[in-house]
């Protein structure tokens, strides 16, 4: 279940254990005046972040959520959710590419069963888009992991944070003059200079699948497996 920031902080929520703790921290880091994103803390303002926490790291746990989240869109389309999901502690960051790659897939068998996976391109395809009940999302896939691209480190747990791709594409989200003050805190907050995958959406080259997860190094990590060796963070 997701759960609102006012949920979470109610004395009767019902929440799982851990769940505030995890929203706190993850607030108190995107929204200090350093993280790079300079649009972190317009969901908290809008009162339009939801947070969940899956009950293990197995895909099957995630994909219910991101179901519930897609559903929040018709009322709240530039809603964030905020996904939680638990590790062994002795996990990699190559643990965490796999796991990005096993949601991924996950979404894709759900999009099967729904019967909603026709007419859409395949990973690999140019216009591939990753979509849940026919809707695209944009997802950062972040973790406690990433040491040199901290930027990508909100907590001490695996993270998904994901958009609408209706919202992540309004204007004023995708303007050249944000993206060029995003990068520009980007290489003050990294200790590694901006990741060559982070491209314009408006680009032909740029795509979604080297976005969603990018390592501690410049490789480009295609979360479908359809770019092949482009594997290791």
């Amino acid at each position: 279940m997701l759960y609102s920031l006012e949920q979470l902080r109610g004395v009767e929520a019902s929440a799982p254990d851990g769940i505030f703790e995890l929203a706190h921290t993850f607030g108190a880091i995107v929204d200090d005046p350093e993280f790079p994103c300079i649009f972190s803390s317009a969901p908290f303002l809008r009162h339009e972040i939801f947070f969940g926490l899956a009950e293990d790291e197995a895909p099957e746990c995630v994909v219910p959520l991101l179901k519930e989240l897609c559903d929040r869109f018709a009322d709240t389309p530039d809603a964030v959710g905020v996904i939680f999901v638990p590790q062994s502690p002795d996990a990699t960051l190559e643990d965490d590419f796999e796991l990005a790659r096993a949601i991924v897939r996950s979404v894709g068998e759900q999009n099967e069963l729904d019967g909603n996976a026709d007419g859409f391109p395949e990973p690999g395809e140019a216009d591939w888009r990753l979509r849940l009940n026919r809707i695209e999302l944009f997802v950062n896939f972040s973790s406690p992991r990433h040491q040199k691209r901290r930027s990508r480190n909100v907590g001490p747990c695996f993270t998904l944070v994901v958009q609408a791709r209706s919202s992540f594409d309004k204007p004023a989200f995708r303007s050249a003059k944000g993206r060029g003050e995003i990068r520009q805190r980007l290489a003050v907050y990294d200790s590694v200079t901006p990741h060559p995958s982070l491209g314009d959406h408006r680009d032909p080259d740029d795509h979604d699948e080297l976005h969603f997860f990018l390592g501690d190094g410049h490789q480009p990590m295609d979360v479908t497996g359809a770019g092949g060796s482009r594997t290791r963070p």
